[in-house]
């Protein structure tokens, strides 16, 4: 009979399903090059951490050290219970590589999971905890609400119209005179606002241009700024 596997690690873009993990103060150095710098976060069992930075964020190296492909570190990672350089072979009896079009969300009940990839609706959609790493220092460590908080965007939100194909009109610098942040890609326009009295204002701007709306949508959240600008606050720090 095969083993049961509590973690999967998919191998281009990396997920695994874990139970606990802790990971305590871990640094990581290649040579004289920093890679991982005094990391420390704690997932509990269930929940869904996706692991986020620019290349060379020090991500895949974050994994590999946690699936013990990694070894001479700093610091202290215990997974379900056992501290990884201490019982490798112990971690790895819960851990297996399957390839990425494997993965099967539904059938994985109370698992932790951890994967990084570069496609953030797949964040937004999935993930209860965020870590955002950039040059090797975790910039960014919590639920989606809290890393919204963090980027200063907690009450940023977007308005989402599709204009008629046919329309031509460069709106964009109407609303900037009228002081409304407007961005324009091909007939979609996104308008950034913070507050009812903005929404009421570009509703009626719109009405007041008359500009030929097909479909209006609001979203609360926009993760790709978000993920943005935590990336920047990174980058000040280094």
């Amino acid at each position: 009979m095969g083993l049961v596997y509590n973690v999967f690690v998919f191998v281009e873009r990396h997920v695994i399903y874990l139970n606990d993990i802790e990971v305590k103060n871990l640094k990581k150095r290649f040579g004289d090059f920093d890679v991982i710098k005094d990391i420390s976060i704690e997932i509990k069992s269930g929940e869904f951490l996706a692991i986020l930075g620019p290349n060379g964020a020090g991500k895949s190296t974050l994994l590999k050290i946690m699936t013990t492909l990694l070894k001479h570190y700093d610091g202290k990672i215990e997974i379900c219970g056992y501290d990884i350089e201490k019982y490798p072979k112990k971690v790895r009896e819960q851990i297996g590589v399957v390839p990425e079009n494997f993965i099967l969300y539904d059938r994985l009940t109370d698992k932790t999971i951890v994967f990084t990839t570069h496609i953030l609706s797949e964040v937004e959609e999935l993930a209860t905890k965020i870590a955002v790493l950039n040059f090797g220092k975790l910039v960014a460590f919590g639920a989606p609400d809290e890393l919204s908080i963090m980027a200063e965007d907690k009450d940023q939100k977007d308005l989402i119209v599709e204009v008629d194909k046919k329309d031509s009109k460069n709106y964009k610098a109407f609303f900037d005179k009228n002081g409304i942040r407007l961005e324009m890609i091909g007939n979609t326009m996104k308008f950034l606002y913070s507050d009812g009295n903005e929404l009421e204002k570009i509703i009626k701007l719109i009405s007041e241009f008359e500009i030929p709306v097909k479909s209006i949508n609001s979203s609360n959240r926009n993760f790709d700024r978000i993920f943005l600008k935590l990336i920047d606050k990174g980058r000040d720090k280094n």
